[in-house]
Order: structure tokens, then C-alpha cells, then sequence
């Protein structure tokens, strides 16, 4: 999971809840995502699977992230067919790309 720091104070924080609520996970920070408009821009991407961009994230927005990294986990190929269960995030994807 990359975090936009561009937002330094949102982007920074946000990255830190992040990591409090996965562990497991590698949360980095990255210069300028091209989403200014819809700040906090956020990328998930693993190898040999689907990368995903999100805007307009927020603090409020962590659990929702943290049910999408379960769909993105058990996704042998990281697409997620029915974004339903990750509630609002659903609404800030920006892009999906195949591995």
C-alpha cells in the first residue's frame, strides 16, 4: 500500500492509521499521486496482481480499507469482482489495472 504525501499532514497521518491496522502490510509514502483534486490518494499493488488507485480518502475511511485488503488478500490475481463489502472506499476508486 502506497499513501500520497503530498497532503504532508493528512497524507502522513492517514499513513499511520494505516499501519496501526495492518501489520502485515507494507505501508509506504509516495510524492504526488496526481489526485490533488481528492486527496488522500492511496495505491495497493502486489506482485503478479491487479493494482488499484483510490481519491477522496480519509481518516473515517480505514475500516473500509481494511475490508478491501481482505478481498485484495484473497484474490489470487488481486480482481475484485464485488466491491460491496469495503463500503464507502468503493466510491473513491479511481483506476484498476491488470498485473
Amino acid at each position: 500500500m502506497t499513501i500520497c504525501d503530498t497532503c504532508e499532514g493528512p497524507g502522513r497521518a492517514f499513513a499511520e492509521d494505516m499501519r496501526a491496522v495492518l501489520s502485515d502490510w507494507d505501508v509506504r509514502l509516495h510524492t504526488c499521486f496526481s489526485v490533488c483534486s481528492k486527496p488522500i490518494g492511496l495505491s495497493i499493488q502486489a506482485d503478479d496482481k491487479a493494482t488499484y488507485l483510490f481519491s477522496g480518502l480519509g481518516r473515517a475511511d480505514v475500516d473500509d480499507l481494511v475490508a478491501f485488503t481482505a478481498l485484495y488478500d484473497a484474490a489470487p490475481d488481486g480482481w475484485i469482482t464485488d466491491v460491496r463489502p469495503a463500503g464507502r472506499v468503493r466510491f473513491c476508486l479511481t483506476g484498476r489495472v491488470p498485473a
